[in-house]
């Protein structure tokens, strides 16, 4: 359409699928009691004012509606803007008056670049389930509430007023360094998680969900007062002892909820060491600092976390609550981790001993011969013991039991039972010898030597 063109569609549906490209002219776009449609990769660039009147405008399927800044404007009267699987870029203004509302589905985008003014009226509304990012180098107004069920994000330093705030369940709003939020009513957490590094400059009502985040260090300012539910939970981040989340509240806090900190097993301190992590001017003389704390440790090369810290404890004053390190060794720091590994392998070392010490005693027991020597003791004088020793060199044996036991697999499998083992039948050589041979290694050439297993080394302490 060219320069003073117009275009009226009343009562009528109106299918875009390919592209509608529009220039700037007196009287442009009207579409009144209608359906405009803009489906399968179907384009509508807007440079021309654009009014809908008790319609309903749709971007379906991949589909696309830019309003630029060279004289891009669309006005909406009772009328619904729904983006469903599509991309809206707005860098022109958008002007909701009663009745109108703006649905950004799941899986759709949303890129605010301009300002979404509104006529006042509380039937106006901004619903965000999909993806919405805002970029401006100037402020960016959007008049309209803004409810939040996705995924909301601002460009560096960006300033962003919003006439109010509803975050739901599910939901992640993350402003990004030194952006600015200014709202003439509480920000409502109802669930999701609002993180990043900027100032509010207004009061947070917190009823559900996380301030803070686990993944990136924060710094938030609440320039009002802060309201923390018993179901609210804030994350504190500690990287090191100068990269920490800190957050800081100008009035009153009041703080039910629970504080979660994460903190690296990379930190040291020699000497006590204190963070303010969470200050505010004044807290609610009817709450504590906290219904509880809790520590969790991670290592920032691996991403491996256990529950507690050991080097660490909370302290909390009528100014801030605070992270107090002392020295001593986190449960995951390498020297820790190495102890802990050492014991688990000296263990397997020393299970493997007796292991295959019990086997051992076990085969020999299955496959030999047990001989049992019981060897008469004499108690005669010299003379008796010396012929006696005479007889036995001369192959006699007069004074010698021998009892044959059969090594029998049903009966001598308790390897716990072990008595007496002899040397070899077969040697006379030291039949003098009185009481009950253990083992006659020296002489015997026949039998299983039974290896004793090496002493137990005490195991690491980790």
């Amino acid at each position: 359409m060219n320069d003073k063109s117009n275009f009226l569609i009343e009562r009528s549906k109106f299918l875009i699928e390919g592209s509608l490209i529009g220039t700037k002219s007196a009287i442009d776009f009207e579409a009144y009691q209608s359906l405009i449609i803009i489906q399968d990769g179907g384009n509508f660039i807007i440079n021309m004012k654009v009014q809908c009147r008790d319609s309903k405008v749709s971007i379906k399927n991949s589909s696309s509606l830019e309003i630029s800044s060279n004289g891009g404007e669309m006005v909406l009267r009772n009328t619904f803007l729904n983006n469903k699987f599509g991309s809206v870029l707005q860098k022109g203004n958008i002007y909701l008056n009663s009745g109108s509302s703006i649905i950004n589905y799941i899986n759709s985008t949303f890129n605010i670049f301009s300002n979404i003014y509104s006529s006042g009226d509380k039937n106006t509304n901004f619903t965000n389930n999909g993806s919405v990012f805002i970029s401006n180098s100037d402020p960016i107004k959007v008049e309209s509430p803004f409810i939040n069920f996705g995924k909301l994000k601002t460009d560096f330093k960006q300033t962003l007023y919003l006439t109010s705030y509803n975050q739901q369940n599910g939901s992640t709003f993350n402003l990004q360094d030194e952006s600015v939020l200014v709202s003439n009513q509480p920000l409502q957490m109802d669930g999701g998680m609002l993180y990043g590094n900027a100032t509010f400059n207004t009061s947070i009502m917190h009823s559900f969900g996380m301030l803070g985040s686990f993944n990136d260090t924060c710094y938030i300012y609440i320039n009002g007062d802060y309201t923390m539910s018993q179901y609210g939970v804030i994350y504190i981040l500690i990287n090191s002892l100068e990269d920490f989340t800190q957050i800081f509240i100008r009035d009153t806090a009041i703080l039910k909820g629970d504080l979660e900190v994460k903190i690296s097993n990379k930190i040291s301190s020699k000497n006590l060491k204190q963070l303010n992590v969470v200050n505010f001017g004044d807290l609610d003389k009817y709450s504590n600092a906290f219904k509880r704390v809790r520590f969790r440790t991670f290592d920032p090369e691996t991403g491996l976390e256990m529950e507690g810290n050991n080097c660490a404890q909370s302290i909390s004053t009528d100014r801030s609550l605070s992270v107090l390190f002392r020295d001593c060794e986190s449960p995951l720091s390498n020297s820790a981790i190495i102890g802990f590994c050492i014991g688990l392998v000296g263990t397997a070392v020393i299970v493997g001993a007796v292991y295959k010490y019990r086997k051992k005693i076990t085969s020999t027991f299955n496959n030999n011969r047990v001989i049992l020597k019981i060897k008469k003791r004499k108690t005669s004088d010299d003379e008796e013991f010396n012929n006696n020793n005479n007889n036995n060199n001369n192959g006699e044996s007069n004074n010698m039991v021998s009892l044959d036991i059969l090594g029998d697999n049903n009966n001598y499998n308790n390897e716990n039972n072990i008595s007496v083992i002899s040397g070899d039948d077969n040697n006379n050589n030291n039949n003098n010898n009185m009481g009950v041979d253990l083992i006659n290694n020296d002489n015997n050439n026949n039998s299983q030597e039974i290896t004793q297993p090496p002493p137990l080394s005490p195991s690491p302490h980790y």
